[in-house]
């Protein structure tokens, strides 16, 4: 009897066991909507660029049918343009679509602005502090590239701090539409010094907590943001 339920106990320890390490080898199964994302972010896949399903299932190891998953994702996210034969290219967004999707990024991080103005917290102002530093030493070296990265980073902050997870859930969206773009509105003549100014009034009005402020700080920079892609576009 004692050895019975010796051997129950040890069949049930092993089937846990084998259910944690099922559980694990799930949790790190690749991502590979994420991957593909990264590749085309990166600029690593191009505009246009045709994205074949069997070619990405060789590259990550997988099969076909994930990889259909993770262009469908991609392709309602605006960033992968499915055709109905099965293949798929790198979305191209145009310059008036671009203009449309600062519009829109604008009008979310006004909102975002304000509700971070309510609820960031003094570590998350730290930060917001921080990356102004290191945005402000990027600029007197004149690595408008590290410029750019941080201030994404800075809007991520932001973004947290408002805790308005709609609307953050919607700017991660449109603003993966938006790289190929972000370095090229940061190059106009001034943009980046008037830049970094006006996301300095961003975060004191967070800090301050003063929502209206920090809306009004926000318009002004995405105006600007917008007006200085519309130069680069006349430049090119």
């Amino acid at each position: 009897m004692i050895a019975s339920k010796q051997t129950r106990v040890a069949a049930t320890t092993a089937k846990a066991s084998a259910g944690d390490r099922s559980s694990k080898e799930r949790s790190e199964k690749p991502n590979y909507y994420r991957l593909i994302r990264e590749l085309i972010v990166s600029g690593a896949l191009v505009p246009n660029e045709r994205l074949i399903e069997n070619d990405l299932a060789q590259r990550f190891g997988t099969n076909r049918a994930n990889i259909r998953i993770a262009l469908s994702r991609l392709d309602q996210e605006g960033l992968v343009s499915c055709e109905p034969n099965h293949s798929a290219r790198v979305r191209v967004v145009e310059k008036d679509e671009a203009l449309q999707i600062f519009e829109t990024r604008g009008a979310l991080e006004r909102l975002v602005a304000e509700h971070a103005a309510r609820n960031a917290t003094p570590a998350q102002c730290r930060k917001m502090r921080a990356l102004l530093d290191t945005m402000e030493k990027a600029l007197v070296s004149q690595d408008l590239q590290a410029f750019s990265d941080e201030t994404a980073k800075l809007r991520a902050v932001i973004w947290i701090a408002s805790r308005h997870e709609t609307a953050t859930r919607l700017l991660s969206a449109v603003n993966y539409q938006l790289v190929r773009f972000r370095y090229r509105s940061i190059t106009v003549p001034g943009r980046a010094e008037q830049s970094i100014r006006q996301f300095r009034a961003i975060v004191d009005a967070i800090e301050g907590n003063r929502p209206q402020a920090a809306q009004a700080a926000m318009d002004a920079y995405s105006a600007a943001a917008i007006a200085s892609l519309r130069s680069a576009f006349r430049r090119h």
